[in-house]
């Protein structure tokens, strides 16, 4: 479990008592390290659904050097033409990516962002099939209990891994999320 609000020692709904405390900002040092233990590098990221969620946790890790691939549907265009605008407490990130419709043109990719709706989950095999390779990081950033199950079990060799997302972000425009507040 990822969370940025749970303390060590917490029971969760599953019945699971949280390992150890997990400080925000903490999730992207956890997945660079699973990903490029041996070294300080950047890690290539795939980002699916660049909603207010998406476009905050995919931005900052834009703007912190990292490459991020943004997989969408009715923001591709605008994505390619302007970019995107987060407005935020963090810094505002105003950049171009490289936007896809379709994630089979996606270049390979360390981890891949979710954040998508989860009544949306019955699409992510197919999203998902041409991105993940073994060894290959699934960060869900989703609404619910117990969504990591289902999208684990459709994914050998891949690391999945849950995400409460606890801020006040949301879509304003196409590509254009003000995140209002840090949550608590």
């Amino acid at each position: 479990l990822v969370a940025d609000h749970v303390h060590e020692g917490d029971h969760l709904p599953s019945g699971d008592v949280v390992a150890r405390e997990v400080a925000p900002g903490e999730l992207l040092a956890e997945v660079e390290a699973i990903v490029h233990p041996e070294q300080d590098t950047y890690v290539r990221y795939a980002l699916l659904g660049p909603g207010a969620v998406g476009l905050l946790y995919g931005g900052r890790l834009a703007a912190a050097g990292n490459e991020l691939h943004i997989v969408g549907r009715s923001d591709v265009d605008h994505l390619r033409a302007h970019g995107f605008v987060l407005e935020s407490p963090w810094g505002d990130v105003c950049m171009t990516v490289p936007a896809y419709a379709d994630a089979r043109e996606v270049p390979p990719v360390d981890v891949v962002l979710v954040a998508i709706k989860t009544t949306a989950n019955e699409a992510l095999p197919d999203l998902l099939a041409p991105l993940v390779h073994d060894g290959t990081i699934v960060v869900l950033l989703q609404n619910g209990l117990d969504v990591e199950g289902p999208v684990a079990a459709g994914l050998p060799g891949a690391h999945v891994l849950g995400a409460l997302c606890f801020v006040c972000a949301l879509k304003v425009g196409p590509a254009h999320a003000p995140h209002v507040d840090y949550g608590s």
